[in-house]
């Protein structure tokens, strides 16, 4: 079943997708606390919300297929790992895809951790 490509490259894709969007979900999180800690009776779109959360799932899709549709890296199975890794021919598309992922999980580090932060000194304080 791993041996077919494109049931590697879906299941490939899933994995990778899951932890990115998971740290994108406490963000959102984090932000909605964190307005309505400080503004209670703001409302919030949940069309707004819902838009975001579709679009940024399926910017992480398009980014991870973009490279197999345009040829630069495909999904194979690696029997000593038990997984379908995302091999990438092109070193230059490598190299930005590295880069693309550390951001993708550091960025929300900050804006979380100053929701936190906010969050707890408004808890503590109020």
């Amino acid at each position: 079943m791993f041996s077919e490509s494109k049931f590697c490259t879906f299941w490939g894709v899933t994995w990778e997708f899951i932890p990115y969007y998971t740290v994108f979900l406490v963000l959102c999180l984090g932000i909605v606390r964190c307005l309505l800690l400080l503004k209670p009776l703001i409302t919030i779109s949940r069309r707004l919300i819902l838009a975001i959360l579709i679009g940024y799932a399926g910017l992480l899709i398009l980014r991870q297929l973009l490279g197999v549709m345009l040829g630069y890296s495909s999904y194979q199975y690696d029997e000593n790992s038990g997984y379908c890794w995302n091999h990438i021919a092109n070193q230059k598309y490598q190299v930005s895809d590295v880069i693309f992922s550390m951001l993708q999980v550091m960025f929300p580090i900050l804006p979380i951790l100053a929701c936190s932060i906010t969050s707890t000194t408004v808890l503590l304080f109020s």
